[in-house]
């Protein structure tokens, strides 16, 4: 952080705020300025300064300011190495969250099926993430600009299984009055997820 009174010997608060903001955009600069620089405060506020303090000034008003800015560029550091990991992990783990060797494990397992054509069968509780998995290994594929299409079997009454899965013509059946496309054939090169 910067704090820098807007006239300085053989320079300006502005020329120095230039400076500082092409070496370093994120730093917070405070700017110091007597009543009579006004015009040139709001232009460096325009320009990027973090906050002026109008000359004189009580001591209390420097260090709240100077508490605010520390705040600020603590908050861009810890952002910014938050980007670093993100972008160090594979693109499962923003999804899959742990650090556990059965989690790892997972994630290198996705990593070695999601680049081929295996038909995958995802087991597992109520809730475990069958579809999260399911997704990622979408994502990780070759299939990934195509369709996903996630089907709860269970909230599909048994009648009308096989009319979502498959498409059928209108006129097939009582009530089918235009063709209608099914989930297979909705996902057609993409990936069909059907969670059990």
């Amino acid at each position: 952080m910067i704090v820098s009174d807007i006239r300085l010997p053989g320079a300006s608060g502005p020329n120095l705020l230039a400076q500082c903001y092409e070496r370093a955009p994120e730093v917070p600069i405070i700017l110091v300025t007597s009543h009579g620089d006004i015009s040139m405060v709001v232009q460096a506020m325009r320009d990027g300064a973090y906050d002026f303090i109008e000359k004189p000034f009580a001591s209390e008003r420097l260090i709240e300011a100077v508490r605010r800015a520390l705040e600020r560029r603590t908050l861009v550091l810890e952002n910014r190495a938050l980007r670093r990991e993100l972008a160090g992990q594979s693109s499962v783990a923003p999804k899959i969250i742990g650090r556990s060797p059965a989690i790892e494990q997972v994630r290198k397992l996705i990593a070695n099926v999601a680049p081929t054509d295996a038909s995958v069968l995802i087991n597992g509780d109520t809730g475990a993430g069958k579809e999260l998995i399911a997704r990622s290994l979408h994502d990780l594929s070759p299939r990934r600009d195509k369709s996903f299409i996630a089907v709860n079997c269970g909230a599909l009454p048994e009648q009308m299984f096989e009319s979502e899965m498959f498409d059928y013509e209108a006129g097939a059946f009582t009530g089918a009055q235009k063709r209608r496309i099914g989930k297979l054939e909705h996902a057609s090169g993409g990936t069909h997820a059907v969670p059990r």
